[in-house]
């Protein structure tokens, strides 16, 4: 399952949807981050860390009311260019790199959320104006993965080239607490954790921050938190093949909404 293909889904849920008489809710967004992390070289020996550093993403959004529950698709893209700290020397893709070379890391990545929502687990009506309401429900999903990274010694010209796409399950809770008249605050976390036989991986997402609705014919909002968002993957564990990316993500993120 590749981004491409993920997208081609969505397109046709879109299409089922509009189909059908139901509200929905669009948001653009911008999540400025520190990003950092660390490499594991091919057989498990070797590291790299990462030097952090800042970018930002856009973000791209709905929410519809396809079923029972509220169902949100967000599209993250984020491409940035830094420096990887050699530690003990690293064979990636074939190629090795030494302690003491220059490694620029170059990683272009990009992701597609879809969310679905459960029942509530409790719910109260804080103001009737505005529909304002404090409970926290269940979310579940997937998210598909599709990451270039390119790793490139400037000593020697060494390059290696990795593309992927894999999807990755979630599990979570979201919340919302109704605070004053058209103003809320928001939180979440959700993630996965699994070991197989030959890989591991871990995948944990958490944000925080507050909504603001304005009043109005339309829904409007805008949100202003913060985002946190961590991946590590371990792969062809215990062979001489073994390799591993440890990449997190986090900082402020500021988004609006429009119902239609």
């Amino acid at each position: 399952m590749n981004l491409r293909h993920t997208l081609i889904l969505i397109s046709i849920l879109f299409m089922k949807n509009s189909l059908s008489e139901c509200n929905g809710v669009v948001d653009v967004g911008l999540w400025r981050m520190e990003i950092g992390g660390s490499i594991i070289g091919q057989g498990g020996t070797g590291s790299g860390a990462i030097k952090r550093q800042k970018d930002s993403s856009t973000t791209f959004g709905a929410k519809l009311e396809m079923f029972e529950n509220p169902v949100t698709v967000q599209y993250n893209k984020v491409s940035y260019n830094t420096t990887v700290d050699i530690q003990a020397k690293v064979t990636f893709d074939g190629q090795d790199y030494d302690l003491g070379e220059n490694i620029e890391l170059g990683v272009d990545w990009s992701t597609v959320d879809i969310t679905f929502r459960g029942g509530e687990f409790f719910q109260n009506i804080h103001n009737h104006h505005t529909g304002l309401y404090s409970g926290m429900r269940l979310v579940y999903g997937i998210q598909a993965v599709q990451t270039d990274i390119v790793l490139e010694s400037i000593n020697t010209g060494s390059k290696s080239t990795v593309d992927a796409s894999f999807p990755i399950p979630f599990i979570g809770v979201e919340g919302h607490l109704a605070l004053e008249e058209n103003l809320q605050l928001g939180f979440g976390i959700k993630g996965l954790k699994f070991s197989a036989a030959d890989s591991d991986l871990s995948y944990f997402d958490s944000m925080a921050g507050l909504y603001y609705f304005f009043e109005g014919e339309r829904e409007v909002s805008a949100f202003l938190g913060y985002k946190d968002r961590s991946l590590d993957i371990t792969i062809d564990k215990g062979t001489n093949q073994e390799a591993g990316l440890d990449l997190s993500m986090k900082g402020p993120v500021l988004e609006a909404s429009i119902g239609f």
